[in-house]
């Protein structure tokens, strides 16, 4: 998906929030091409990447918004994550939380966060 390419060389937030929104297409390549993109945009890329973690309503958006936010080893949201963990229900996104802040927390390398 070159598109998703081009996106990440703006800076802008509404081009990260089309990104994220790609974070829940079914196609593996297309999630994957919207995530690099996100990491490619860096920094600029964390608090809308935080808040679609912390507030979204689909889970392959949160599951892959935590996999880009593990990318760019935000150590900053591991205390939101830890509170979050405590009003989480689903299973398989706390199991994702718990592994994210352990990838975090020894900056590895989170390519291997599977979704």
């Amino acid at each position: 998906m070159e598109v998703a390419k081009v996106l990440s060389k703006f800076s802008d937030d509404s081009i990260i929030q089309i990104l994220i929104h790609l974070l829940r297409v079914v196609s593996y390549r297309v999630r994957l091409n919207s995530l690099y993109a996100i990491y490619s945009s860096g920094e600029f890329a964390i608090p809308i990447l935080r808040n679609a973690v912390l507030t979204d309503t689909n889970k392959k958006i949160r599951l892959n918004a935590m996999i880009a936010i593990g990318m760019l080893h935000d150590k900053e949201i591991i205390p939101l994550l830890k509170k979050l963990m405590g009003e989480e229900t689903d299973k398989q996104i706390l199991g994702k939380m718990n592994k994210l802040i352990g990838l975090i927390e020894k900056q590895s390398d989170v390519t291997d966060f599977e979704e």
